[in-house]
């Protein structure tokens, strides 16, 4: 069953509420309209809420904070926040929300008091000081970035969703994903301003807070006997092990601007994911849960099928369901999270975890799926700091055989005219026994160092670990019926990545109007594939199957590892903080280019200009910004990407292994 024969209507309800204090910070208020202590004597509470300036409506996940203390909190989901232990006197207190602009009000804090601070915040029209990091050589104005650069808030997302793939379709300009089948779970095909390869892999490749993780979705585990044809498992997508909840914001940027930082495999464009980090001040605790319902709609009008041989059986001769009609269910997926966030100035954490369940329209359509999560960043001086990203995933889903003779999917849409040449119910459901489950498993991690030694120079290492392991199980039982002696496959499938990354920056005036950021890094990325399945037919009787108790079997091996490592030079000339000029080169090199081929060079100049800024313009015109950018770009082949005219046959010639 294909994405184009099946359409899809998914209601969720979505009950969220923040509980932003702990029995730390409970003891902290109820001391403050208590007796009086020492603390409450040097401290008070500020208390608030944060609005959106055109709708009215309650901000959360809004950082209110007291500038140069360290003390802050959320909003929540009411907008409401809390700043506990604020020290007596007067103080900055700051709002700040990706997407807004930021505001700022002068407070004067009694000890031992409360006192009430509201915010208003706007949008920004085209966020030209919103900081952003993807495709710049460290945290960048979007002023001064001359090739395209989406931002995408899931918190501000119309609906909200336990998938990520649904945040991202038509989030930014040029970014489309298509489904690639119709199964439950599927993975759906992510491009980024079309085709870039014709022979090669279109998709963008994705970092998570700056480690690279495997970009494509998990490969078909299909059969042998049914290798050739459309396959029956499920392709797993790379998005399916982040839970939604746990993302501060993602980046998306297209064309070949991005080789420059991210080498030749950033052609087809790069999407980044950055999750929440803690913050300052009391513990941020929050709960979620989603449930959602999945059903078929009809996508053909009633067919009057009166005169053919399935009317004058059945007496069905108004099918308005396509033959699914009595076939599918509506399927339930409840989905539940929990995070907490806080700290203090030196040492901030986020940890959250996630349960999600999942029912398809079609039998034996299930999944269960936990999520885990863990953010930490540690100052220990003022020009250091330490960031631990760490997410470990757990899965296990049950699919139906589909596309192909013994697939349910053909055995029911073709009615009488199927391989049993019998359309009962009682007879296609016998095509459920069909038993086909994996297991996956993924940890992401990665460490980064940045390091500050003075106020104009920075750099910034990160090593990044990617693991995925999914093993799956494709089994037709001894006596089903239509392979009556049972085959079995057992496919294990393993993906590492590993990252090593470099950028330094150096900021230095070059005259009284022109300022320059000379950067320079490099990066390093290797990935190491293994596949290895065992096959086997004709099992002796009906006990528990495995590939070693059948008659006939056949065992399948495939290792690939490649490495693709290089280095940038870049400089951004800023004139007047309004004209900025962006000159860069890429070098890279590829262990599966082959000898000969060398080492590759990609060139990039962009040019931005915020016209708004210029003297004639009027405040009431808005901000605009112009801006065009050129870059040249490559793709690095994989280990196997060459076209090969054999294959390897034995016995075709004189009885002797041949090609």
């Amino acid at each position: 069953m294909t994405g184009s024969q099946r359409f899809m209507s998914r209601a969720d309800v979505a009950v969220r509420w923040i509980q932003a204090t702990s029995f730390c910070g409970l003891l902290a208020v109820l001391s403050a309209v208590g007796p009086a202590s020492a603390l409450a004597q040097q401290v008070g509470t500020v208390a608030g809420r944060v609005t959106d300036a055109s709708s009215g409506a309650q901000l959360s996940e809004v950082q209110v904070y007291i500038q140069g203390t360290g003390v802050g909190a959320l909003s929540r989901a009411n907008g409401q926040f809390l700043v506990l232990n604020v020290p007596a006197g007067t103080h900055e207190l700051r709002a700040e929300r990706i997407g807004y602009g930021a505001s700022t009000q002068q407070v004067t804090v009694v000890a031992g008091q409360t006192i009430e601070v509201n915010f208003t915040l706007s949008t920004q029209a085209l966020g030209l000081d919103e900081i952003v990091v993807t495709g710049a050589a460290g945290a960048a104005r979007r002023r001064e970035i001359g090739n395209t650069i989406s931002q995408i808030n899931p918190a501000a997302a119309i609906g909200r969703t336990s998938d990520i793939q649904e945040i991202l379709r038509g989030a930014a300009p040029g970014l489309n994903l298509s489904a690639s089948g119709g199964q439950s779970g599927m993975a759906q095909a992510i491009r980024l301003r079309g085709i870039s390869s014709v022979s090669m892999s279109n998709t963008p490749i994705i970092y998570v807070d700056g480690v690279r993780i495997r970009s494509e979705s998990t490969p078909r585990a299909n059969a042998p006997d049914f290798r050739s044809q459309r396959g029956d498992n499920v392709m797993i997508s790379p998005f399916a092990q982040i839970n939604p909840n746990d993302i501060d914001r993602i980046e998306v940027i297209k064309g070949s601007a991005a080789t420059t930082l991210y080498g030749t495999e950033a052609s087809a464009g790069v999407i980044q994911i950055f999750t929440k980090s803690g913050t300052t001040g009391a513990p941020v605790w929050s709960m979620e849960t989603s449930q959602g319902a999945v059903w078929s709609r009809k996508f053909a009008p009633s067919l009057d099928i009166s005169g053919t041989t399935e009317c004058e059986q059945t007496g069905d001769c108004n099918l308005e369901y396509f033959r699914w009609r009595p076939y599918i269910k509506t399927g339930y997926n409840p989905s539940y999270s929990m995070s907490v966030r806080g700290g203090t100035q030196d040492l901030q954490y986020f940890v959250s975890g996630g349960y999600v369940q999942g029912e398809g329209i079609l039998g034996n359509e299930y999944e269960d799926k936990w999520l885990t999560r863990a953010n930490f960043t540690f100052s220990p001086t003022s020009d250091l700091q330490f960031e631990v990203n760490t997410a470990y995933t757990h899965s296990w889903q049950q699919h139906v055989s589909v596309s192909h003779a013994q697939g349910y999917g053909h055995n029911v849409v073709r009615g009488v005219a199927n391989f049993f040449a019998d359309n009962r119910p009682e007879v296609i459901n016998q095509i459920l026994e069909y038993d086909i489950q994996s297991w996956l498993d993924r940890l992401t991690t990665g460490a980064t160092v940045s390091y500050s030694p003075v106020a104009n120079l920075t750099n910034r290492v990160t090593l990044g670990y990617d693991f995925i392991q999914k093993d799956t199980r494709n089994l037709r039982p001894y006596g089903w019926v239509l392979q009556p002696r049972g085959a079995l496959l057992t496919h294990n499938w393993q993906d590492k990545t590993l990252t090593f990354d470099y950028v330094g920056t150096y900021s230095f005036g070059v005259t009284s109007g022109v300022r320059s950021n000379f950067s320079w890094g490099g990066q390093a990325v290797g990935r190491e594939e293994y596949t290895l399945e065992g096959f086997g037919v004709d099992f002796p009787g009906a006990t528990e199957p495995t590939v070693s108790s059948a008659a006939i079997r056949q065992a399948i091996e495939d290792r690939s590892k490649v490495w693709n490592a290089g280095f940038f030079l870049q400089n951004v000339l800023d004139f007047s903080d309004r004209y900025f000029l962006t000159v860069g080169a890429r070098v890279d090199g590829n262990s599966a280019f082959g000898e000969g081929f060398g080492l590759q060079m990609y060139p990039k100049v962009s040019a931005s200009w915020v016209l708004s800024d210029e003297a004639f313009w009027s405040p009431g015109w808005g901000s605009v910004k112009l801006r065009a950018a050129y870059g040249q770009s490559g793709r690095a082949p994989g280990a196997f990407d060459a076209v090969r005219t054999w294959s390897a046959t034995n016995g075709s010639f004189l009885g002797q292994p041949a090609f």
